[in-house]
């Protein structure tokens, strides 16, 4: 079962990205979203990570997310920056790193098939929007669908 877990930093620099290219996302909408994701996950919220921070073997601008993810005992980092996390710094602690194609397409293994399928939304659309950052998964959606 996926429960997502951040930090303050990395809401911090969530807002900051949701803000630039390719989102351009408005300084209130992007605040919006993330009250929306603290409000819908309260318990994801990890505290107290700090002192850990220094001692991260990965990319220096990226410790706090390891060192969270330390703290908050998390099996996976999800991301596309693979270079600040070798998996080398990452499985010393337990941790995985997928990107958000691999995550999506394990938890379509995990029966997400079956709640993907009976959306009645508009799914080409969504699709073709998925398709830029998570091509496999999508593909796994469009294969379901037929």
């Amino acid at each position: 079962m996926y429960r997502p877990k951040w930090s303050p930093e990395i809401l911090q620099e969530l807002e900051r990205t949701l803000r630039r290219s390719p989102f351009n996302l408005r300084p209130e909408k992007a605040a919006y979203r993330i009250a929306c994701m603290k409000s819908a996950f309260p318990e994801a919220a990890i505290n107290g990570y700090e002192t850990l921070t220094p001692s991260m073997p990965n990319d220096p601008k990226d410790r706090h997310v390891l060192a969270a993810a330390v703290y908050g005992k998390v099996d996976a980092i999800i991301t596309l920056n693979i270079r600040d996390f070798p998996l080398g710094s990452l499985t010393q602690f337990g941790i995985d790193r997928l990107t958000p194609d691999q995550f999506l397409v394990h938890q379509w293994h995990c029966r997400v098939a079956e709640q993907v399928i009976d959306l009645k939304k508009d799914m080409e659309t969504h699709l073709t929007l998925l398709e830029r950052m998570v091509p496999n998964f999508a593909g796994l959606v469009r294969t379901a669908e037929k």
